[in-house]
């Protein structure tokens, strides 16, 4: 069961960063000035700054707490397969 949700957290991080990852990427093509405004290091801290580092360990943290949760209620949702009620799930969250 603890491996489970491990493996379910960081499978669920490894989709989160990928999608804000692209997310960026695509706004940063459509606003090409707001990647000017990210490298202003008054308003925004650089890319080699340590901190930046939370950056990338939110979504596993994020997904270990989902994980963990959804093991918790995935029975009080209702539906006909477990992807149904895992939809359900993240429109509740």
């Amino acid at each position: 069961m603890f491996r489970n949700i491990i493996v379910t957290g960081f499978l669920a991080g490894l989709a989160m960063l990928s999608v804000s990852v692209g997310l960026s990427f695509l706004s940063n093509l459509v606003l090409p000035n707001l990647m000017a405004e990210y490298a202003n290091i008054e308003l925004f801290r650089p890319w080699d700054d340590p901190l930046m580092f939370i950056y990338f360990a939110y979504p596993f943290v994020m997904g270990l707490a989902l994980a963990w949760f959804w093991n918790r209620v995935k029975f009080t949702f209702r539906g006909k397969s477990a992807w149904s009620r895992g939809v359900q799930y993240g429109f509740a969250y």
